[in-house]
């Protein structure tokens, strides 16, 4: 008895082949199509994962570049001040007790951004395991930039801590007392380290932002947000 089938009774080998490709299409298309879904879910979680991380590294950047330049300037403010009491050790050590000028430098008001960058998106993407859709050059960028955040967040410690410490600057001295000039300039030389040491890794950062931007094809000096909007 030969089976009676909706296309009829199977009558040929190639009839019989007819069957064997539905039934093998009725289990590889729904196969392709989730596979096919799984790609569509995961370009569209890739593409909000890269905008979401562009967009916080742009952010950061403009937050880093502000604190990069009140660091400079603050730094050549304290270039001034060392050489300041410098100059006044040399005078008192020379003087041999003679009456010289001891004034302190006059005080410059110097506005210091310390930047506090961010990390939420990044934070979102390692919790939804969407950096492993991201590809080997982008992967290591990004988390070398991330790395790098948290270095520069000990540095803000650091910068945080040494200026607490630097208010003995403040404290009124006897400036004719070579012992007290010499603690001013070890004050202001320790200062200078720990400015120049948090400039110089806010430029390292920077650079590292530049890398994930440019690798995610997106000019990190785009000149406007409809640009930026536009990338994202």
């Amino acid at each position: 008895m030969r089976p009676n089938l909706a296309l009829g009774p199977i009558d040929s080998v190639l009839q019989y082949l007819v069957y064997l490709s539905i039934v093998v299409l009725g289990v590889l298309l729904p196969l392709l199509v989730q596979k096919w879904r799984v790609r569509r879910e995961n370009a569209r979680l890739l593409a909000q994962t890269l905008s979401a991380l562009r967009r916080e590294l742009l952010d950061n950047r403009q937050r880093l570049l502000k604190s990069r330049a009140s660091m400079t300037d603050l730094l050549a403010v304290m270039r001034d001040e060392y050489q300041h009491y410098e100059r006044l050790w040399h005078r008192v050590h020379d003087a041999a007790g003679a009456v010289v000028d001891v004034s302190p430098p006059v005080p410059s008001e110097t506005a210091v951004s310390l930047a506090a960058p961010t990390s939420t998106a990044w934070d979102v993407a390692r919790l939804s395991q969407s950096l492993r859709l991201l590809s080997a050059e982008q992967l290591s960028v990004f988390t070398r930039a991330y790395h790098l955040q948290s270095v520069h967040e000990e540095s803000r410690r650091l910068y945080l801590d040494n200026t607490f410490k630097s208010q003995a600057l403040e404290t009124p001295l006897d400036l004719s007392d070579l012992r007290n000039i010499e603690t001013r300039i070890q004050l202001i030389a320790v200062s200078q380290a720990v400015v120049s040491y948090h400039e110089n890794l806010l430029g390292t950062l920077i650079a590292a932002y530049d890398l994930a931007l440019a690798d995610s094809a997106i000019a990190p000096t785009a000149a406007s947000d409809d640009t930026q909007e536009a990338a994202c």
